[in-house]
C-alpha cells in the first residue's frame, strides 16, 4: 500500500469509534484556576500523535509553555521553566482541530474549544465585623474572608491588631478564611482597628493590597437599663409590692 497505518494501530472487525476528548484540566468553564497549573485535554482513543503538539493544541492568548504529548492519549503544556506563569484574571481559550485523527484515521469530526479563567489578584471580599460596623459584641470573633488562597505566614506577619488585644489566628483547611479569636472578651463601646500590609502575599505570590477594618464595640449596657435582668426583677418586685398593699385596702373596706 502507499500509506502503511500508524504504529500500533492494530484492527477493528467494526468500524472504528470516532474520538472524543474525554476530559480537560483545568475543566471547561472552570474559574479561579492556578497560574501554574498543567493545561490538558484527554482522549477518549489512542490518537496519531505523528501530529506536532504545536499544531494540534493552540490557545488564545498564548500559554505557559509548549504543547506536548505525553501517551497516545493525552496532550498537555507544562510551565516551561520556574517563572513561567498563565496571566492572573485572564479568560484563555484552547483548540483542538477536528481534523485529528485517532490511530485509526478516524477525525474528531470537530474542533475541541476549551475556555478557562485564571485567578484573580489577592483581595478581602468580607469581614465580620463588616467594616465600620457599631454595637458589635463584646464576644464577637473576627473573619476575614479572601478570595484566592493565601500563604498564611505572609499574612501572619503582615497583620496588625490595635487596641492591645491579645488573640489567637485560626485558617480554614482551604486558607482563604483568616480568624481572629481574642482571648478575652473585647472592651465595650472602644474603637478596634485590623491592618493588613501588602508585604503579604496569595499562595503564588502576588501582593495583597493594604487592608483595613474598623468597628466599634457595644456600650456596657448598666445594670438598671430598661430590659436588663436586674430592672425587670425590680419592677416585678415593685409590682407584687404595690398589688400587695391594694389588695390589703380593699380589704380593710370591705370589713368596714
Amino acid at each position: 500500500p502507499l500509506v502503511a497505518p500508524p504504529p500500533e494501530a492494530g484492527t477493528y472487525a467494526a468500524t472504528p469509534p470516532r474520538p472524543r476528548v474525554e476530559s480537560s484540566s483545568p475543566p471547561p468553564g472552570a474559574t479561579n484556576a492556578p497560574t501554574r497549573a498543567a493545561v490538558e485535554v484527554r482522549f477518549g482513543e489512542r490518537m496519531a500523535t505523528t501530529f506536532p503538539a504545536g499544531d494540534v493544541l493552540a490557545a488564545t492568548p498564548s500559554l505557559h509553555g509548549r504543547p506536548a504529548w505525553s501517551s497516545f492519549r493525552v496532550i498537555q503544556v507544562l510551565p516551561l521553566d520556574e517563572t513561567s506563569i498563565l496571566l492572573r484574571n485572564t479568560t484563555y481559550e484552547v483548540r483542538v482541530p477536528g481534523w485529528l485523527a485517532s490511530l485509526h484515521g478516524v477525525p474528531l469530526g470537530s474542533d475541541y474549544v476549551l475556555t478557562f479563567t485564571t485567578r484573580p489578584p489577592p483581595d478581602v471580599i468580607s469581614s465580620s465585623p463588616a467594616a465600620g460596623q457599631e454595637e458589635v459584641p463584646v464576644t464577637a470573633r473576627i473573619v476575614l474572608q479572601f478570595n484566592v488562597p493565601m500563604n498564611t505566614t505572609s499574612v501572619d506577619e503582615a497583620l496588625t491588631v490595635g487596641g492591645g488585644m491579645a488573640f489567637d489566628l485560626e485558617w480554614n483547611a482551604g486558607h482563604d478564611e483568616l480568624r481572629i479569636v481574642p482571648r478575652d472578651p473585647l472592651e465595650p463601646g472602644r474603637l478596634y482597628g485590623i491592618e493588613v500590609e501588602s508585604t503579604a502575599t496569595d499562595a503564588e505570590g502576588m501582593s495583597l493590597p493594604r487592608y483595613q477594618l474598623f468597628f466599634r464595640t457595644a456600650e456596657e449596657e448598666s445594670a438598671w437599663a430598661p430590659g436588663s435582668g436586674l430592672f425587670l426583677a425590680s419592677l416585678a418586685v415593685v409590682l407584687l409590692v404595690v398589688g400587695a398593699l391594694v389588695w390589703w385596702r380593699l380589704r380593710g373596706r370591705r370589713r368596714k
